[in-house]
């Protein structure tokens, strides 16, 4: 093979025409031929590594894990913990219907 693909970029029909590929397909096609292939029938699942994480999960990363940092002087910084702050507000509610409205701003009353 090394000495068809002499490391050029073939197309997908060239590299079937030329033996370097067995079929056409894309992902699903290759799952489908590798369960055949492996007689596994219905006994097997599919995991993605990295697992993909939540919008939640990529906020905390970029907010070092946590929302009580000390005073960023980052303005960007500043609005994902407050961003972080409603959305563990958001959380905390139990509406059974999952129905909220919100205002357009926030206020504390102490």
């Amino acid at each position: 093979m090394a000495e068809i693909a002499q490391g050029r970029v073939w197309s997908g029909l060239q590299a079937k025409q030329i033996g370097l590929v067995d079929e056409l397909g894309g992902l699903e096609d290759a799952i489908k031929a590798a369960v055949k292939q492996a007689k596994l029938e219905d006994d097997w699942q599919i995991e993605e590594f990295p697992q993909p994480r939540s919008f939640e999960e990529q906020l905390g990363r970029l907010l070092g894990n946590s929302t009580q940092a000390a005073s960023p002087t980052d303005p960007f910084t500043q609005e994902l913990q407050k961003l972080a702050k409603d959305l563990d507000m958001l959380r905390s509610m139990n509406d059974p219907l999952g129905a909220y409205s919100r205002l357009p701003f926030n206020f504390d009353i102490d």
